[in-house]
């Protein structure tokens, strides 16, 4: 039995590396589970892990399209799986741009569609 452990068998060594696979295969697993933290200005981001897929929006400027784009947000905000990185427009699109950029601020993507409701 001692040539066993001389030859690379389950001797202290073997135990003690194997504890140690085991505590960092624990570790590795913990992490891939627990996102990072992302920062936005500062800030933690209030992104979760539902949210499969960040866009960014640039939204065009006239009172058709921007009656159109109001919905089309609406959609967005009412998708869980979809994060609002950022949102920009020209005319009528930056008026919904900053409407919804504020209600998200304040709640959200619920609070985006308050208050793209409201105005």
């Amino acid at each position: 039995m001692a040539e066993t452990t001389k030859k690379g068998g389950a001797g202290k060594s073997g135990v003690k590396r194997a504890a140690a696979k085991k505590a960092a295969a624990k570790k590795t697993a913990r992490a891939a589970k627990t996102p990072p933290v992302r920062m936005v200005a500062g800030k933690p981001s209030r992104r979760g892990p539902q949210h499969e897929k960040a866009v960014n929006i640039a939204l065009q400027g006239g009172g058709a399209h921007g009656a159109f784009t109001w919905g089309v947000l609406d959609r967005l905000f009412e998708d869980d799986r979809i994060w609002i990185e950022a949102i920009s427009g020209t005319s009528a699109g930056a008026m919904n741009a900053v409407v919804a950029a504020m209600g998200m601020r304040e709640n959200g993507a619920v609070g985006a569609r308050e208050r793209l409701r409201e105005f």
